[in-house]
């Protein structure tokens, strides 16, 4: 179960393949702040999550809360 959102968000990664350098360039984020995301060290922007979800046609309330159909 993906019980937290930087577990989701590394998730969303895994799934499309990409090293942490080119999913943080992806949705225009600083490869430092997106791994301190993905260890939720820290809350990502709302800007950065809006990105994931257009980016990647991820659903924002999975993401934020584990809550939907994507939740696998």
């Amino acid at each position: 179960m993906l019980d937290t959102l930087g577990m989701r968000i590394e998730k969303v990664q895994l799934d499309n393949g990409l090293n942490n350098v080119n999913f943080a360039k992806s949705v225009n984020c600083n490869y430092t702040a997106m791994s301190m995301y993905k260890m939720d060290s820290r809350i990502p922007t709302l800007h950065t999550i809006m990105n994931i979800c257009k980016v990647y046609n991820v659903d924002a309330n999975w993401l934020l809360f584990g809550d939907t159909k994507n939740d696998n």
